[in-house]
């Protein structure tokens, strides 16, 4: 978690950036998987939590370039 300093940074970025790293994709989904359960005893957490979020934004990163990616062919 990191908090943005003497307000720089444009209005539209929030204050605190948040940061959530996983291994891969298959531990994100498994993840999602849990919390998205609503069940308890994540649900007294998520209660705790989003009552306390305002303006929120979200975003998804990924390592690049991709693993797979086959270079010397790009067409620009």
């Amino acid at each position: 978690m990191t908090r943005r300093k003497l307000g720089l940074g444009p209005a539209q970025i929030p204050e605190w950036h948040l940061v959530l790293e996983f291994e891969n994709m298959a531990q994100m989904d498994q993840v999602f998987a849990e919390v998205s359960s609503r069940a308890k005893p994540v649900e007294s957490f998520h209660l705790a939590v989003n009552s306390k979020v305002r303006n929120l934004i979200f975003s998804l990163y990924r390592d690049f370039p991709d693993p797979g990616r086959v270079r010397g062919q790009e067409q620009f």
